[in-house]
């Protein structure tokens, strides 16, 4: 248990990291390209906690860490836009992905992840996500880009899902048959062990701080 402790500390602190400052790159440039960046990005730190652990349930104490340091800027303005729905939206993500493992593990035997997986967890989130925004108050969501109309919606769903899934399926499936084929296996022997509180520990502090800051 506490490994699995050190193990969703360092990986959350890590897409807590990312969030914080790929989240700060983004916000300066003029182009909109996060939509294609945060789920991947979520799933692939995600999966690098599920496979450490092995168990589902760590996936959504992950989301939950990375979604309470967002929350650090609550008071902030604009609070409702760059904390409150990004945070939802991860919560969503891990349980969407929670809920993968649990059936993957329960018919399937297996976590090997297929395309249609990761197409079926890109928009199984997003459909998740909708039914927030029907629920919440218009204060709340009119931030959000899937109440701007048929095509943003559409986009959200379909286009981002797709666009998603190809990137999962890809870093996934494809480089690791890569790397399989041409590349030389490191011993587990030499891989330095991260999972300690004296990395992990700091590492969330200093994302807390980045969060604040950026």
């Amino acid at each position: 248990m506490k490994k699995d402790i050190n193990v969703i500390l360092f990986w959350g602190g890590i897409w807590g990291l990312v969030e914080a400052t790929l989240g700060y790159v983004l916000h300066m440039i003029p182009i909109s390209v996060g939509w294609c960046l945060w789920f991947p990005l979520a799933f692939f730190f995600m999966n690098k906690v599920y496979k450490h652990t092995e168990k589902p349930i760590s996936v959504i104490y992950t989301s939950l860490l990375v979604a309470a340091i967002k929350f650090v800027n609550i008071m902030l303005p604009g609070s409702i836009n760059r904390v409150v729905n990004p945070a939802v939206a991860i919560i969503l993500e891990g349980t969407v992905v929670f809920i993968f493992y649990i059936i993957a593990n329960k018919y399937r035997h297996t976590s090997e992840v297929r395309y249609l997986d990761t197409l079926g967890v890109s928009l199984a989130w997003r459909i998740f996500y909708i039914f927030y925004v029907l629920v919440m108050p218009l204060s709340i969501i009119k931030s959000s880009p899937v109440t701007e109309g048929t095509k943003a919606l559409a986009n959200f769903l379909a286009l981002e899902s797709l666009v998603n899934s190809i990137i999962i399926y890809f870093y996934m499936i494809v480089i690791p048959k890569i790397v399989r084929k041409y590349g030389k296996e490191s011993s587990k022997d030499n891989r330095i062990n991260l999972f300690r509180p004296v990395i992990s520990l700091p590492l969330i502090l200093i994302v807390v701080i980045l969060q604040r800051m950026l």
